[in-house]
């Protein structure tokens, strides 16, 4: 659904091991929720398919959210972690917007 070509997704399919269909899912789910086009969706898991496995709920989402709540548009989010989307893999130790800040000005 995302126009991944059938040996690129083979190929994640093999680095990454889904415990059940579900979690992909909501991953998907979420990003999209939050602006995030399937071309921009396709380009992140391309580049990180680790994030398929992540917890949309426990992990993600408040990763998302504390960007947003620092002003970043959906925009600016959506352009900056599809670029970069390795940020929303820092732990929850680190502070994700110091990372955020740096790629973003970067890209600009």
């Amino acid at each position: 659904s995302l126009g991944l070509t059938a040996k690129l997704a083979e190929s994640i399919f093999r680095r990454v091991s889904f415990q059940s269909k579900a979690n992909p899912d909501s991953v998907l789910k979420l990003l999209t929720s939050h602006g995030f086009t399937d071309s921009q969706i396709s380009d992140i898991i391309r580049t990180y398919p680790l994030l398929l496995i992540a917890d949309a709920e426990k992990s993600l989402a408040p990763k998302l959210q504390s960007l947003q709540s620092r002003g970043a548009s959906t925009s600016e989010l959506t352009e900056t972690l599809s670029k970069v989307p390795k940020i929303l893999g820092i732990e929850k130790k680190k502070p994700i917007s110091v990372y955020y800040d740096f790629v973003k000005e970067v890209i600009e």
